[in-house]
């Protein structure tokens, strides 16, 4: 046997460049599917923490509001603990920040609602999905109670809605699942009732719920 008949046959048994493109292509592909599955089910797992705390302090706000005749003083404020530093300025705890300079916290964790709330709940809620959300200029996570005053009241049935609960999910979820929900549009004009995602975020959506007047309890 000579040189050239060796040399021939090894590159008879070899891989060539275009078959080797071809096997890290697919390999890449491979990844990538599987990248997007996890990533998939991480965003599911998240939303259905978020949402089994929503419905814990909706039920904690609905029976503290029966019993003393009005939501918690304090209010709006951030629902649980946990939250992270979405402005960036080293302090933790905040549900809603400017995104953009000049940053500025505008919601954040409230201890005297959170204590307030804690006997009304038959276990520890534990705390919702910390995962930033965007739009526009802000950043917003988790859950709050909002009070929009007169100037956000909406009416529905002849009821004068103040109070409400808005968490936030990933774009897998294509409605909100707690409600009533009202639509949010330009704010403070939330005028329609839908069950639909009331404010489209670049990377989730957030979902306002109206709580029923002291009242009407």
């Amino acid at each position: 046997m000579n040189i050239h008949t060796s040399a021939r046959r090894s590159r008879r048994y070899g891989f060539t460049i275009v078959e080797l493109l071809i096997v890290i292509i697919v390999i890449a592909i491979l990844a990538l599917i599987a990248i997007s599955s996890l990533r998939g089910a991480q965003e599911r797992a998240s939303d259905a923490q978020t949402l089994s705390f929503t419905e814990s302090y909706r039920k904690a706000l609905t029976a503290y509001a029966t019993e003393r005749g009005i939501y918690p003083p304090n209010i709006p404020s951030c629902l649980g603990s946990g939250y992270p530093d979405l402005d960036g300025d080293g302090t933790p705890g905040q549900c809603i920040a400017w995104n953009v300079a000049p940053k500025a916290p505008l919601l954040s964790e409230k201890p005297f609602v959170i204590n307030e709330l804690a006997q009304y709940f038959g276990s520890n809620p534990g705390a919702p999905s910390p995962r930033p959300y965007y739009f526009g200029n802000y950043a917003v996570a988790g859950v709050a109670i909002d009070n929009m005053g007169a100037a956000g009241t909406v009416t529905l049935n002849g009821v004068n809605y103040d109070w409400f609960l808005w968490y936030t999910l990933s774009k897998q979820a294509t409605t909100c699942p707690i409600g009533p929900v009202v639509k949010y549009s330009e704010r403070p004009n939330l005028t329609t009732y839908d069950h639909t995602p009331s404010e489209v975020l670049d990377n989730g959506i957030r979902c306002w719920v109206p709580l029923t007047p002291p009242d009407r309890l």
